[in-house]
């Protein structure tokens, strides 16, 4: 690949991930081969291939007979929108299950048995399998897994009430419980123990407060005789019980359906959250989870799961259970008919972008003219406007591969060079004031620009950055490491620069509104927890070097974190032999 080609493909990668540009007619495709319109590129289709029902949960485990589990249907329909048709679903109880609209329970005399559930709709035949323990067998109320989902289900634990960092009215909790056994002992231990009360349990304070019976500044976030109030009653009735060590604990939680595409508003698809536990249980969560739309104006979420389309538009809606989050994408269309999208891909970008107004129902605007397209393509490529000679020579052009050429033109010249560079340095926050000297700062900035100028891939570069070694000067990638020196700091620039999100919230307690747990912060920061600094020959000369050692502990438990991919799994231990900057990069 020749160096114009390297930079073509570079540059579409930079324009798609740092700016997000797209031109209708103009050609920044990755390779030369996909400069014209619709080459190797497949015309997007009128209309969405059905794909039928899908059922969820895959499977129905009910150990106890307390256990209930939510069960979901939905059609794919032709146009590729989806219904919630759980409640027209003719089911058949078999063995022991009971069903009740879209509920599933065991019937106190049934025995412990596993089969299939079956049902009908529409000619389709429905199969879930399932396994149960007995009908009268009772689930023990766990702190963490049953009471905590109430304190954050009703917003005792949230930022705004006792979840803030002092507190609320004397007593503070976790923010979403992300201390489980902080959060026990100051419910049950301080003050003596005067929020509960083992002899009755109805009485006590922490009831009496949640019900409204004495002055709270929260209001009364349970009713008396509802699901929260008798799973708390009956807990402290049963002793209060810390958890034991092996108590099962919630891994990760799972959000079905994984996307719906809603008709038109007024529609409605019901979600259902399963968590998955240590001792490799799953149970349905769904009334203790948590929901939140990105989007009212979209797509609204109801406290137990159940999802209305407001307007055309898309939503993302968040579940959070324990210290998980995970999400479902929600697309609304307006319910008028669709004439159907018939329209030819440029470029891979064209491609998504022409998947989105599909789901929507939208018709892109019309190809912009050469006026229009000639002022985007200067600002966007090289950040200034063309002059009258280059604006009169292009309109006057009518070759009908013009668009084409001088894009060519601008990715060649000195000013993409020049912009693109700056781009970059900012996004790396290249500056004096990061405490990078005269000269260090120089070559940084000219490394920066070679490696825009010879096309190198963004993957590449950050191989080239991370695991940098070295002196200032003899390597001037390792100026990346002036920038911040801190474990913590040096993940929270890395995680915002090269994966496009922010970690900063899950320093001093889980993210409330991301997935990002504190697990996740501390061990993404350990890979860079051995980066060390030493003065080099010139005053104005660092080296950054692999210390070999050093760690990070958890600031709540108090344990070593290891290296952990951010969203991803535990480091491998035959990867952490070297650099563990190496590993990550």
């Amino acid at each position: 690949m020749s160096t114009f080609d390297a930079r073509r493909k570079c540059t579409a990668t930079l324009l798609a991930t740092i700016l997000g540009i797209c031109w209708s007619g103009a050609s920044v495709a990755a390779d030369a081969d996909l400069k014209k319109p619709g080459a190797n590129i497949p015309t997007v289709g009128l209309q969405s291939k059905p794909s039928g029902l899908q059922v969820f949960p895959p499977i129905i485990d009910l150990r106890f007979g307390t256990d209930s589990q939510r069960i979901g249907v939905q059609v794919v329909d032709a146009d590729g929108s989806t219904r919630d048709i759980t409640r027209s679903v003719s089911w058949k109880a078999d063995r022991g299950l009971v069903v009740e609209d879209d509920f599933v329970r065991i019937s106190p005399s049934a025995p412990s048995v596993s089969g299939v559930l079956r049902g009908e709709w529409n000619g389709e035949q429905i199969q879930i399998p399932f396994q149960s323990g007995a009908g009268d067998s009772q689930r023990e109320l766990s702190f963490r897994n049953d009471i905590l989902p109430v304190l954050t289900k009703t917003g005792c634990n949230s930022g705004k009430c006792h979840g803030s960092a002092s507190g609320k009215d004397g007593f503070r909790l976790s923010l979403y419980g992300f201390d489980p056994a902080g959060d026990y002992f100051r419910l049950t231990r301080e003050l003596s123990g005067r929020r509960i009360s083992l002899s009755n349990p109805e009485s006590c304070l922490l009831i009496n407060k949640a019900i409204g019976e004495v002055p709270h500044t929260g209001g009364n976030p349970i009713e008396v005789g509802d699901a929260n109030y008798l799973k708390i009653v009956k807990w402290i009735a049963d002793g209060a019980k810390a958890d034991v060590a092996d108590s099962a604990v919630p891994e990760g939680i799972e959000v079905f359906p994984k996307r719906a595409v809603l008709a038109q508003p007024g529609t409605s698809q019901q979600m259902i959250v399963m968590a998955r536990y240590s001792d490799g249980s799953t149970r349905d969560v769904t009334e203790q989870a948590v929901f939140i739309s990105n989007n009212d104006a979209a797509a609204t979420a109801g406290v137990e799961g159940s999802v209305h389309a407001a307007g055309p538009g898309t939503a993302f809606i968040l579940a959070r259970f324990d210290q998980y989050t995970s999400g479902t994408d929600i697309v609304v269309r307006s319910g008028e008919t669709y004439p159907g999208l018939d329209f030819k891909a440029n470029n891979y970008i064209d491609t998504l972008a022409a998947a989105r107004w599909s789901d929507l129902h939208i018709l892109p605007s019309d190809v912009a003219s050469d006026e229009v397209f000639l002022r985007r393509v200067y600002l966007d490529t090289i950040g200034l406007l063309p002059t009258p000679e280059q604006r009169t020579a292009f309109l006057q052009d009518t070759s009908p591969n013009k668009r084409d050429r001088l894009v060519d033109e601008l990715v060649s010249s000195k000013s993409f060079l020049d912009l693109w560079t700056m781009q970059l340095a900012e996004l790396l926050q290249v500056r004096r004031a990061n405490g990078l000297s005269e000269k260090g700062l120089s070559l940084y900035d000219d490394w920066l620009r070679d490696q825009v100028h010879s096309g190198v891939p963004v993957n590449e570069l950050v191989r080239q950055l991370i695991p940098a070694s070295g002196s200032t000067f003899e390597n001037p990638a390792t100026s990346y490491y002036q920038t911040e020196t801190t474990p913590q700091l040096l993940a929270e620039n890395i995680a915002q620069a090269f994966l496009g999100t922010r970690i900063q919230c899950a320093q001093c307690h889980n993210h409330p509104f991301d997935r990002w747990t504190m697990d996740d912060y501390y061990g993404f920061a350990a890979f860079v927890s051995q980066v060390g600094y030493k003065q080099g020959k010139d005053a104005r000369e660092i080296t950054v070097y692999d210390l070999g050692e050093g760690s990070l502990e958890h600031p709540v438990e108090g344990r070593v974190v290891r290296p952990k991919f951010l969203g991803g799994e535990l480091a491998a231990e035959e990867a952490l032999d070297g650099d563990y900057r190496t590993a990550l990069a």
